[in-house]
């Protein structure tokens, strides 16, 4: 499950064990705690989720080695807020880097594109 902005909170809501993964892009804030499975990708520059940040910053410092796989921050490129939460900021992230759990179970062929992302398409059943 994804979403970015306000679907953020949406993510929030839904998320439960019954979703591998729950990513938020850019987060509106909502003053809630994250579940496990979930992962927060957001710009350094970019306004909307910057509310959170304080509350992410001490699960950090309470949960490192947890905040560092679920917490994501791309250094804004801009000083412009609109650019920086925009979801084209997933372009600087290195592609290299794994987000979120599970991923195994897939084969090359269950990569689709999806304007120039490759996502990990396998969906089970629950």
């Amino acid at each position: 499950m994804a979403g970015h902005s306000q679907s953020g909170i949406i993510v929030n809501n839904l998320c439960s064990d019954k979703v591998e993964n729950c990513i938020s892009l850019n987060p509106a804030y909502k003053n809630a705690s994250l579940k496990d499975n979930e992962y927060i990708i957001r710009s350094s520059g970019d306004v909307v989720s910057s509310l959170s940040a304080p509350k992410k910053f001490m699960t950090s410092i309470l949960y490192p080695n947890w905040s560092k796989e679920h917490l994501v921050t791309i250094p804004a490129k801009t000083n412009n807020p609109l650019t920086e939460h925009k979801i084209d900021i997933l372009d600087r992230v290195d592609p290299n880097k794994k987000i979120g759990r599970g991923g195994s179970k897939c084969s090359c062929e269950n990569k689709k594109e999806l304007k120039n992302y490759i996502l990990n398409s396998c969906l089970s059943t629950v």
